[in-house]
C-alpha cells in the first residue's frame, strides 16, 4: 500500500490531539478525517472507509503503563501510542502497517 494518499481516521475526545494528529499526518501526505466520539466515528468509518484508524480507546485518559498497553492489545489494537506523542512516533506507528 502506498503511504501517500492513505486514508486515516483519528478518533479522540481531545480537540488538541485531533488537531495535532491531523496536522502531522496531513503534512506527511495522508488524507485525514477526525471524529470526537464513537457516534461521529461510526458514520465516518462507513463514509470514508479509512485504511488506518488511530483511536483513543480510553477517552479522557492518557494511559502509558504496561497493563494499559496489554489492554490495548487485548481489544485488538496493533500498536499503542502514549499521549502526548510526537511526529516521529505517530508516523513510525503508521509506517509499520502500510
Amino acid at each position: 500500500m502506498d503511504a501517500q494518499g492513505l486514508k486515516v481516521l483519528v478518533i479522540d475526545d481531545s480537540s488538541t490531539i485531533r488537531r495535532t494528529a491531523e496536522t502531522l499526518l496531513s503534512k506527511a501526505g495522508r488524507n485525514v478525517a477526525t471524529a470526537s466520539d464513537w457516534f461521529d466515528s461510526l458514520a465516518k468509518i462507513v463514509d470514508i472507509k479509512p485504511d488506518v484508524i488511530f483511536i483513543n480507546i480510553m477517552m479522557l485518559s492518557s494511559k502509558g503503563g504496561l497493563f494499559d498497553k496489554a489492554k490495548g492489545r487485548i481489544v485488538g489494537a496493533d500498536d499503542y501510542l502514549i499521549k502526548p506523542f510526537g511526529r516521529a512516533e505517530l508516523l513510525d506507528a503508521l509506517e509499520k502497517y502500510i
